[in-house]
């Protein structure tokens, strides 16, 4: 089973870029929930490794939040420790 996570291949490097670093170095989830609207206006509805993307952004900022030094990704699980 593949487990990476990939952003679509047709988006440009620059934009690969600006999203992952603005999800992850978001301090709301408002804020990161206007990054994926932003993406949607500008990419269309996102895709399965897309979606998991913007929910292991939300997983890290609840672990940055928490104090918590892990967050381990297992398939579909993601765990905060």
């Amino acid at each position: 089973t593949d487990t990476s996570l990939c952003f679509p291949q047709d988006m440009e490097d620059e934009d690969k870029i600006y999203i992952s670093r603005s999800l992850f170095t978001a301090e709301t989830e408002e804020e990161i929930n206007l990054i994926i609207e932003e993406y949607k206006d500008r990419f269309g509805k996102p895709d399965k490794n897309m979606e998991k993307i913007f929910l292991l952004s939300k997983k890290f900022l609840e672990a940055k939040i928490k104090g918590k030094r892990k967050v381990k990704v297992f398939e579909d699980l993601i765990f905060i420790e």
